[in-house]
């Protein structure tokens, strides 16, 4: 079954505070008369999603937040122009052999197969996560507590903090990111640069001139 969006661009499926539920067997697709942001968004749920394919987002594939803890297996998430998954406050979602790819591949606005924002705690498992993110950034991109862009900059990067350089371990661990190395395919975000002081330029001296004759 074809679930297409409905007029209003919101989430094609938007499930709060559901429980005990089970999303199986469907295909959440852009139409060109009813743009969606959203093809599935779990807040604060624990339900059951497999075998779906989502395709065309714009924001992203699937939006999870509010402390979700939903188990997605065996689905799609495919040419979604967004981030194929964002999961967001705190959420504790399982993603369990599932395809993610080819999300994020605007060269002008990249975005990774897998977001996870701060205080989030996925689990991802046997899940196949590559040619994301105009298909050279990360596949999947686990921000910090304090954002990154917030925090002191110093010469050198700072290495992560302990629960963000476990999370990052286990998902390059237990997933596969195509030809792409895992310690490239899942990373923070890159730190901002390091602005050096600028040397006052001493002003050069003219040249004296030679008072001897030739």
């Amino acid at each position: 079954a074809v679930l297409l969006p409905s007029p209003g661009g919101g989430p094609v499926v938007d499930a709060r505070a559901v429980r005990g539920a089970r999303l199986a067997g469907f295909l959440i697709q852009a139409a060109s008369e009813n743009p969606y942001t959203v093809g599935l968004r779990l807040s604060g749920s624990a339900i059951e999603v497999e075998n779906v394919e989502i395709t065309g987002a714009p924001s992203a594939g699937i939006e999870i937040s509010g402390g979700d803890r939903s188990v997605l297996r065996l689905n799609d998430i495919h040419d979604n122009p967004g981030a194929g998954v964002r999961i967001l406050e705190g959420s504790v979602p399982q993603l369990v052999q599932n395809a993610i790819r080819a999300n994020g591949k605007s060269a002008a606005a990249p975005q990774p197969g897998v977001e996870i924002g701060p205080g989030s705690r996925p689990q991802l498992i046997e899940n196949r996560i590559e040619d994301n993110n105009a298909a050279k950034g990360p596949q999947v991109l686990v921000l910090s507590a304090t954002p990154d862009s917030q925090a002191p900059q110093a010469s050198t990067p700072a290495p992560p903090k302990p629960e963000k350089a476990e999370l990052i371990a286990e998902i390059a661990r237990r997933n596969t990111f195509g030809a792409q190395p895992a310690a490239q395919a899942v990373r923070g975000p890159d730190p901002a640069p390091t602005l050096q002081p600028t040397k006052p330029v001493k002003p050069v001296k003219p040249g004296r001139r030679s008072s001897r004759s030739h």
